[in-house]
């Protein structure tokens, strides 16, 4: 005999669902379901803020700006002397404009700490920013001319301070210009100068100026010039220690000026130099590409050489001043392909330095 229990345990979960009374139903929609209301958000939080000024030591007042990323946030701040500040509440100092660190004095500089937070409606406060600062003294200025490295030709080593300082130096001619017996460091000091306690002083008085030169060597075997030069003054911390070194050469030959700047050009031309300053005994020489014949670009030249007649260097093409440089245009069954040169010229003069290359593209 059949089980019809049985069956009925056996029939699909849809067909049992189906197969119920209407109240049945009735009852199984209304047993309370798990709650699918999502938790409410976390809120965001700030954006840290940042200082305009990173941390560290500094000579003389400073002023730095706080800001922070999250647009309308109330930047809040502590500022104290000192090495910590308290974290800021929503009762401390907001921002407003930059904030002042002032100065020291020499030997004995400020120390501040600054923490700051950003608040806003709605966000969670932002992760503290804290940095911690020491200012001293402003260093006393010194200010040299010319800049160090190659120079051409004689010339005056000169100095000033915009603070009024003294200005101490040191110095050393030749290859070997780094330290001496009695100043191995090279370091300026103050002290008595006719006792050897003081490096010398530069006068910056009108009534008796110290005068330094920077005499040229050869073009083979430049005079060399160290120095070493830092300024002292009252309530002021000492210079930085400036070293400078100058490699001083002849006058270069000059610079070549052309009647034609480099460019484009309709039918034929004449390119003219003229040396400045003018030197009858200088040699102007020049190296020319020869046009291509597809109108495409050619190779650079070859730097000019200059003639050596002892040595049986003849040099690059020799300018004549009278004649010029011509520069062809192309036939007309050429089309429209272009004559492109590239001309470079230099000029050279005995116990100078050759001068700078002047390449120039027609």
């Amino acid at each position: 005999m059949e089980n019809t229990n049985m069956k009925s345990m056996h029939r699909p979960f849809f067909s049992v669902l189906t197969g119920l009374s209407a109240g049945t139903l009735f009852l199984l929609s209304s047993c309370p379901s798990p709650s699918t209301t999502p938790p409410p958000p976390t809120p965001r939080e700030a954006a840290a803020p940042n200082f305009s000024l990173k941390p560290g030591t500094y000579f003389g007042t400073r002023t730095l700006e706080i800001t922070s990323k999250t647009p309308g946030a109330v930047i809040r701040f502590v500022l104290q002397e000192g090495a910590s500040a308290p974290d800021p509440t929503p009762e401390s100092p907001a921002y407003t404009g930059p904030v002042e660190l002032k100065e020291g004095t020499p030997g004995n500089p400020k120390s501040y700490a600054l923490s700051a937070r950003a608040f806003k409606d709605g966000m969670t406060p932002s992760p503290v920013l804290q940095a911690l600062y020491s200012i001293d003294a402003p260093k006393a200025r010194v200010e040299i001319t010319p800049e160090a490295g190659d120079l051409y030709g004689t010339q005056p080593l000169t100095m000033s301070s915009p603070d009024g300082a003294e200005i101490r130096y040191e110095s050393a001619q030749g290859t070997a210009a780094e330290g001496t017996p009695n100043n191995p460091t090279r370091e300026p000091i103050q002290g008595d100068i006719s006792d050897g306690t003081g490096s010398p002083i530069y006068d910056t008085s009108a009534a008796s100026p110290t005068t330094i030169t920077l005499n040229q060597g050869t073009v083979e075997t430049p005079e060399i010039y160290t120095y070493w030069i830092r300024a002292f003054k009252d309530g002021l911390n000492p210079g930085d220690i400036i070293k400078l070194t100058f490699r001083v050469y002849p006058q270069k030959a000059g610079t070549l000026e052309p009647n034609l700047d480099a460019g484009n050009y309709r039918g034929n031309q004449t390119l003219e130099l003229t040396l400045t300053p003018a030197d009858p005994a200088a040699d102007i020489v020049y190296t020319i590409t020869t046009p291509t014949a597809d109108g495409s670009e050619p190779a650079d030249p070859t730097d000019p050489i200059a003639p050596n007649p002892a040595e049986g260097i003849a040099g690059s093409t020799e300018y004549d001043s009278a004649a010029g440089i011509t520069l062809n245009a192309p036939a007309p069954q050429a089309g429209d392909l272009p004559n492109i040169y590239i001309v470079k010229a230099r000029a050279f003069a005995a116990g100078k330095v050759p001068g700078d290359i002047l390449r120039l593209r027609y």
